[in-house]
């Protein structure tokens, strides 16, 4: 028999379903906030699948107590699906742009490794790369490479360039002091290669920077050695005042004109079979690279000045 002077006091319990509507709401708004980030948003993706599955269970429990407190679950479940389509959709564009991005340097950097031209005389037939084989169709192919390596003994040519090598020479070169231009020659013997860039165009000017390379550059515009025995020969220099006599550091080229240049390398081995120089064709507005191949034969031995007239230099 119940007590009428004891005072009752109502409790409202908290409802499993609001409770679960809530914490999947606050899950969707923190991976929404995360999801506009590209990359970072991966770390939201599990906030927001685990906003849904709370919304899920939050609607489930809702369902069951006939619809009390429907709301707060299905706008956390809403909010936690919305983030996950966006972060799915940035990241998506994201990497698209990305791979676009890389596939483009890797295009652009291929066509400016490739080899890009014929030799004099030959000039109006197809690249070697593209020539339809002679031999029977049945017999295996070698495989295509990007390195192909033209006679220096010859001239070459892309475009209206035309590249000749005009000396190969190991030892003592001659340097040109910055103040006075008086002459003197270098201590150490180096390996010196001769060019002449011939304009054969009659109606461009075309603009030549030297294979030495400038102290600063964003693309590579220097020209190198290497031997058959796959050693590089770095490029030597003597300051920004002093000057290799014969090299042109730029000069503009008329239809008709020609310019000499020299480039200035470490001494090869003893011994080697062939030096192989690579020259990137946008040194004078061309493409790709001239890649030439200077037999052993080629390279003369001897000092480029007469020690009588010179003075070692400093």
């Amino acid at each position: 028999m119940s007590n009428p002077n004891v005072q009752t006091v109502n409790v409202n319990l908290p409802r499993r379903g609001s409770s679960l509507g809530v914490a999947s709401i606050v899950l969707g708004i923190l991976a929404f906030v995360i999801s506009w980030i590209p990359f970072l948003n991966v770390a939201g993706m599990p906030l927001a699948a685990l906003g849904i599955v709370l919304g899920l269970i939050g609607l489930i429990v809702a369902l069951t107590r006939r619809g009390s407190g429907i709301g707060l679950p299905i706008a956390g479940a809403a909010v936690s699906a919305l983030a996950l389509i966006i972060a799915i959709t940035i990241t998506a564009v994201a990497a698209k742009g990305i791979g676009a991005a890389a596939q483009a340097i890797s295009d652009s950097e291929r066509t400016r490794n490739a080899t890009n031209q014929q030799p004099v005389g030959a000039v109006d037939a197809a690249p070697a790369a593209a020539q339809t084989p002679t031999a029977d169709a049945t017999a295996p192919k070698a495989p295509a490479t990007a390195e192909t390596w033209a006679p220096a003994d010859a001239p070459i040519r892309q475009g209206d360039i035309e590249v000749t090598i005009t000396s190969v020479r190991v030892g003592k070169v001659t340097v040109l002091d910055g103040f006075d231009q008086s002459r003197s020659s270098s201590k150490d013997t180096l390996l010196s290669i001769g060019l002449e860039l011939t304009n054969t165009s009659r109606t461009r000017k075309l603009d030549y920077r030297s294979w030495a390379g400038r102290d600063i550059s964003f693309h590579r515009d220097y020209a190198t050695v290497k031997d058959n025995f796959g050693n590089t020969y770095r490029r030597t220099g003597f300051g920004s005042m002093d000057k290799i006599e014969g090299q042109t550091s730029s000069a503009s080229l008329y239809p008709g004109k020609s310019v000499t240049d020299v480039l200035v390398f470490e001494p090869p081995l003893e011994g080697v079979e062939h030096l192989d120089l690579e020259l990137p064709g946008e040194n004078f507005g061309g493409t790709g690279m001239i890649r030439l191949r200077i037999k052993a034969a080629m390279i003369r031995h001897g000092d480029s000045t007469d020690a009588s007239t010179t003075q070692p230099a400093r």
